[in-house]
C-alpha cells in the first residue's frame, strides 16, 4: 500500500534573465534560522528580503542570508554594496532603510537537490534613491550637469 501523492503546488514564476522592477516591501528577520552548512545543521542569525513585483499579484522573497556586513557576506556582497552608495564592510547601518526602496531585479533558476526548480535573485540595483543612504541624496542633489549644447562633438 502506497500513500496519495502529495498535491504539487505551483508558484508564481517571475521572468528569467529581465529586468523586473519592484519594492522591497519588508526586511524579515529570523535569529534562530535552521540551515545547513556543509551539511551540518546550523542556526543562524539570518534575514531576507520581500518583494513586491511589478506585474506579479504575490509576494516573491530573496534567500536568507546570514545577518552579517562582513566582506564575504552574501548580504554585504549581493544586496549591500548594491544598494546601499558608498556602502563598505561591517559597517554601522539599519537594515531597515532599505524597506520601501524601489528596486530592479534580475531573477534565475537552479535545480536544487530534491529536483524542483528555485528561484533566486541573481543581480538587484537600486532604481531610484529611496533614503537607504541620505548622505549620498544629498550629494546627488548637488551634482550639476555639464552644459551639452556648446560641446564639439570629436
Amino acid at each position: 500500500m502506497k500513500p496519495k501523492p502529495r498535491e504539487q503546488i505551483e508558484y508564481e514564476k517571475v521572468a528569467i534573465g529581465e529586468f523586473v522592477n519592484g519594492i522591497i516591501e519588508e526586511v524579515e528577520r529570523d535569529e534562530e534560522h535552521q540551515s545547513s552548512y556543509q551539511g551540518k545543521p546550523t542556526i543562524r542569525d539570518c534575514v531576507r528580503f520581500k518583494f513586491k513585483l511589478s506585474g506579479y499579484d504575490f509576494p516573491h522573497y530573496s534567500r536568507w542570508c546570514t545577518f552579517s556586513y562582513g566582506e564575504k557576506a552574501n548580504l554585504y556582497i549581493k544586496y549591500l554594496s548594491k544598494l546601499v552608495p558608498e556602502a563598505e564592510p561591517d559597517m554601522d547601518y539599519d537594515i531597515e532603510l532599505l524597506k520601501n526602496m524601489k528596486v530592479r531585479t534580475i531573477w534565475a533558476e537552479e535545480k536544487g537537490k530534491d529536483g524542483k526548480v528555485y528561484q533566486h535573485i541573481e543581480s538587484i540595483f537600486p532604481l531610484k534613491e529611496s533614503g537607504a543612504n541620505k548622505k549620498f541624496d544629498k550629494k546627488m542633489e548637488e551634482i550639476e550637469e555639464p552644459p551639452y549644447e556648446n560641446e564639439v562633438p570629436f
